[in-house]
């Protein structure tokens, strides 16, 4: 069966890199740490769902959602 599409977006690589890891059995897991990335991979990967911190460094995480 094929993993759904999961973004992960945060601006913390470390936090990114431990989260992908609790999920990879269950998901295939895209990381993005701002908005920009975030944006390009919605659209080119088109994933199922994305987690999304609200205090990105580059722009507030409900700006990006608005987007």
């Amino acid at each position: 069966m094929k993993k759904k599409k999961l973004l992960l977006v945060d601006d913390d690589p470390d936090f990114l890199q431990d989260l992908s890891f609790l999920l990879q059995d269950n998901y295939e897991c895209l990381t993005a740490q701002n908005t920009a990335d975030a944006l390009v991979l919605i659209q080119n990967e088109n994933p199922q769902a994305v987690l999304l911190d609200l205090m990105l460094g580059d722009e507030n995480g409900l700006e990006t959602l608005d987007k």
